[in-house]
């Protein structure tokens, strides 16, 4: 069995951890912290999707300010958070087995991406606080094509950047939606799924299921061939 000609990684959610912004809200108590954060969540992934069908792009920047004003008004929240909440995006925490996994996987497949609606300056903001910036040859915007995941022209960038088949990418998500996104342009997939969640019916299904990214270099070239 062939190794991957090289891996691409999901960034929010899969390699950072988007429930580590509710730290900065420490007037709030935790139940109230984790509610915010899957609203401000939901908003800007819903937001992508919608401004990618009606054809009016902006960056994931202000993608995600919007969402997190739309948050903050929903739970009450004074506006003088918001500036500390995107501050905290742009240097959101990694998680706990990201390092490790990251340099066993490198190890075994050198070459190494990232993939994510995020912006370059807010994705390079993020590796470099975490320090994993150097496992990467190349950071992957869907600035470049101004379209946000799943769209195929998101994915179909990391082809042409590897000058790869579509199957002899592995791209690793956390998020169900992003996998069937991936797989459904021809890329071998590797759900992160942490929380034991269900996958999504939308007629595809992940080649690698894992609990953390610490277990993928070990289960990789049971798919590759």
């Amino acid at each position: 069995m062939a190794k991957p000609a090289a891996i691409a990684f999901d960034a929010y959610g899969t390699l950072l951890d988007v429930a580590s912004l509710g730290s900065e809200l420490a007037n709030l108590d935790g139940a109230a912290r984790q509610r915010f954060v899957a609203l401000w969540r939901s908003k800007q992934l819903e937001y992508t999707w919608l401004r990618t069908l009606m054809g009016r792009y902006v960056d994931f920047e202000s993608v995600s300010g919007e969402a997190l004003r739309y948050a903050m008004k929903s739970m009450d929240i004074g506006e003088k958070e918001f500036d500390s909440l995107m501050d905290g995006l742009r240097k959101i925490h990694c998680f706990p087995e990201v390092q490790s996994a990251l340099a066993g996987l490198k190890s075994k497949v050198p070459r190494l991406a990232i993939l994510s609606n995020g912006t370059p300056g807010m994705l390079t903001s993020a590796l470099e606080a975490n320090g994993i910036q150097g496992y990467f040859e190349t950071v992957l915007s869907v600035d470049a094509v101004r379209r946000y995941k799943p769209d195929p022209r998101v994915y179909d960038m990391a082809t042409r950047h590897f000058r790869a088949r579509p199957r002899e990418l592995l791209f690793v998500s956390s998020n169900g939606w992003d996998i069937c996104g991936a797989a459904s342009c021809g890329l071998t997939t590797a759900w992160c799924n942490r929380s034991r969640a269900t996958f999504d019916e939308l007629g595809y299904s992940p080649d690698i299921e894992v609990r953390s990214l610490d277990e993928l270099a070990g289960k990789i070239d049971l798919v590759m061939t």
